[in-house]
């Protein structure tokens, strides 16, 4: 499932409970109570921009949660190019973005170098309290970029 635009919080949080949550560690293999938390991701496509004459790729990525225990929680974005048949290669990657709050975003430029047309995407990885990667390989459309 591609996670990308901008959609309202309450329809997002309602139709990702299945396909885009993460739980915590104490709900994730038992039949018990209500999970202690959820977090939600967002990831835009990759965004041709310039900073003081600078040409960049440009992305956002978020992650919210909700409940309680989840904290301290982060995201981190990686750029990948597309090469031929199918493999993308990683070309930047963010510093890891933390936060003790319920929201936590990342929006890092990457120099946009070469002569050509490419395509890019973002990959967006979240992490939360007492789980390493909440969530891998949440993508966003790849985008052709001209640099």
């Amino acid at each position: 499932m591609h996670m990308r635009r901008s959609i309202l919080l309450p329809m997002l949080l309602a139709s990702l409970t299945a396909a885009g949550s993460v739980v915590s560690p104490a709900h994730a293999g038992a039949k018990q109570s209500a999970a202690a938390w959820h977090c939600y991701m967002y990831v835009s496509n990759p965004k041709f921009v310039r900073y003081s004459g600078v040409k960049h790729i440009h992305g956002v990525g978020r992650q919210w949660c909700t409940g309680s225990g989840y904290v301290p929680q982060g995201v981190r974005l990686t750029l990948q190019r597309y090469r031929a048949f199918g493999i993308w290669r990683n070309v930047h990657r963010s510093t890891l973005a933390w936060s003790r709050s319920y929201f936590v975003e990342s929006q890092p430029p990457w120099p946009c170098t070469g002569a050509g047309s490419e395509k890019y995407r973002w990959v967006i990885d979240g992490f939360a309290q007492g789980v390493p990667v909440a969530r891998k390989h949440a993508y966003s459309d790849p985008v052709r970029i001209y640099c």
